[in-house]
C-alpha cells in the first residue's frame, strides 16, 4: 500500500499503475482502500468499479462518460470546459472509445490543467472481444498528454489485459505490481492479522468465546487460506453468522478434507484453494435438505450466479414460480457466499470466484449443488424449470441474457 501511495505522489514515476493479481488475492479491496484514501486527501477525481454482475458496469462504453461526470463534479474548471463540449456534441457517449476519451477526458483535462487520480477496478470484468484490451489501447494513445493525472488500474492477468499492457506506449507509461508474487510470508502475516481482529470482534459480540480460537486453529486457517484474502473473508462470514454455534462452524471447516494438491505455492496455479471452503459451506447450508429439494436449490442459486443483472429474492421467486419466503430462506442459508439484504433488494455473490466455482464440474464436484449454465441463449437447463413445468423459467433465460 505504501508503494502505491508513493507512486501517486511522485510525478516522476509512470502515470499508470497496474495492480495485477489472481482471483481472491485482494485487488478490489486494495482499490477500494486506495480510492478512500485519495478521496480523503482530496485527490480522487473519479473511479469506476467494473463488475460483470451489472450491465452498466461491464460495458466499456460507460467508463469514460462516468469518469467525465465525476471529474466535472470534483473540478469546477474541468466542468466549465466539459459542459460546452457535450452541448455541442451530445452524441459523444455513443462514439468510439477513442473519441470518448479524447473529448470527454483528455481535452478538458489539458485545457483545465487539473491534477487528479483516477481509479478503475477489475478491468477484466468488462466485456471486450479485442485481442488486446481496447481501453488500454486507447489509454496508451493519450496518457502522455495528461501527465498530471495518475491512473490506478486493477485486473486479473487475463490474455486481453496482459496484451494491452504489453503495447509499447503502455509499457513505457506503466508501473506493474504482481500481487500474487508478493512474498508468501508477508501475505500470511496480513491474513493472520485479519483473522485475529475478526475473531476478536466476534468474541466481543457473543459470550463464551474467550481464548478462541486456539493458536493451532488460527494457524491452520491461515494455511488453508493459502495467501487468498477471499478465503479469509468467506471464512469469517461463515463462522460469524448470528444465531449459529461459532465454535462448531469453525470445527466444521477445519475438519473438511484438504486437497493434497493445495500444498505450497501450487495453490496459486488455480483457484482450487477455495473449493473445499465453498463445498463445506454449501453442504452445511443445504446438505441436510431432502434430495427432492436439490433441483429447486440449484434453480435459486443459478438465478443468482447466472443473471446478467442481480435479481431480488422476490423476483427470483416470481420467475421460478416459488414462494418468496422460501427463496429468501434458501439464499439466507448461504449468506456467507452472498450479499443479501431483504426480499426486495438484489442478491449477488460476495466474490466472483463463487460463480466460477459452482458452474465448474471439475471444482464443484457435488452434483447436488452444481449449476449448469444453459448451452444456448434460448435453451433451458438443469438449474431452471423445463418448459413443461413452468413458462417462467424459459422467460427468465430470454430476459436475463443467460
Amino acid at each position: 500500500m505504501n508503494e502505491i501511495e508513493l507512486w501517486i505522489s511522485d510525478f516522476n514515476k509512470p502515470p499508470v499503475y497496474w495492480l495485477n493479481g489472481l482471483a481472491g488475492t485482494g485487488k478490489s479491496t486494495i482499490a477500494q482502500t486506495i480510492a478512500e484514501r485519495v478521496f480523503a486527501d482530496g485527490q480522487l477525481g473519479a473511479s469506476f468499479f467494473c463488475s460483470r454482475d451489472f450491465l452498466d458496469r461491464s460495458n466499456l462504453q460507460f467508463i469514460f462518460p462516468t469518469l467525465a461526470v465525476q471529474l466535472a463534479r470534483k473540478h469546477a474548471e474541468f466542468r466549465s470546459i466539459l459542459i460546452p463540449l457535450v452541448q455541442s456534441d451530445p452524441d459523444i457517449v455513443d462514439e468510439s472509445l477513442y473519441h470518448q476519451m479524447e473529448k470527454l477526458i483528455v481535452q478538458p483535462i489539458k485545457d483545465s490543467g487539473i491534477s487528479t487520480v483516477i481509479v478503475i477496478d477489475a478491468l477484466d470484468e468488462c466485456k471486450d472481444d479485442e485481442p488486446a484490451s481496447v481501453i488500454l489501447s486507447v489509454l496508451g494513445q493519450f496518457v502522455s498528454q495528461i501527465p498530471k493525472v495518475k491512473i490506478f488500474l486493477t485486473g486479473r492477468p487475463e490474455r486481453q489485459i496482459s496484451e494491452g499492457f504489453r503495447l509499447p506506449r503502455m509499457v513505457e507509461a506503466t508501473d506493474v505490481f504482481i500481487l500474487h508474487e508478493v512474498e508468501r510470508s508477508q501475505v500470511d502475516c496480513d491474513i493472520q492479522l485479519f483473522f485475529r481482529q475478526s475473531f476478536l470482534e466476534i468474541a466481543g459480540r457473543y459470550s463464551g468465546l474467550n481464548d478462541w480460537p486456539t493458536k493451532e486453529q488460527a494457524d491452520l486457517l491461515c494455511k488453508r487460506a493459502a495467501g487468498l484474502f477471499v478465503y479469509a473473508v468467506a471464512t469469517i462470514k461463515f463462522i460469524g453468522q448470528s444465531n449459529t454455534t461459532h465454535k462448531k462452524r469453525l470445527d466444521l471447516l477445519l475438519q473438511s478434507p484438504e486437497r493434497s494438491d493445495l500444498e505450497g505455492e501450487a495453490i496459486l496455479k488455480a483457484d482450487t484453494t477455495l473449493n473445499s471452503l465453498y463445498a463445506s459451506i454449501l453442504n452445511e447450508a443445504f446438505g441436510k435438505h431432502h434430495p427432492m429439494d436439490d433441483r429447486k436449490i440449484r434453480s435459486v442459486l443459478g438465478a443468482v450466479v447466472l443473471a446478467t443483472n442481480p435479481l431480488s429474492p422476490s423476483t427470483i421467486a416470481a420467475l421460478l414460480d416459488l414462494d418468496t419466503d422460501d427463496v429468501f430462506f434458501q439464499l439466507s442459508s448461504a449468506h456467507s457466499l452472498l450479499i443479501i439484504q431483504d426480499v426486495n433488494h438484489p442478491v449477488r455473490p460476495f466474490h466472483k470466484s463463487f460463480p466460477d466455482f459452482i458452474v465448474d464440474p471439475a471444482r464443484c464436484t457435488n452434483p447436488r449443488f452444481r449449476v449448469s449454465p444453459p448451452p444456448k441463449p434460448f435453451g433451458t437447463s438443469d438449474w431452471l424449470p423445463q418448459p413443461n413445468e413452468s413458462n417462467v423459467g424459459e422467460e427468465y433465460v430470454r430476459t436475463s441474457g443467460c
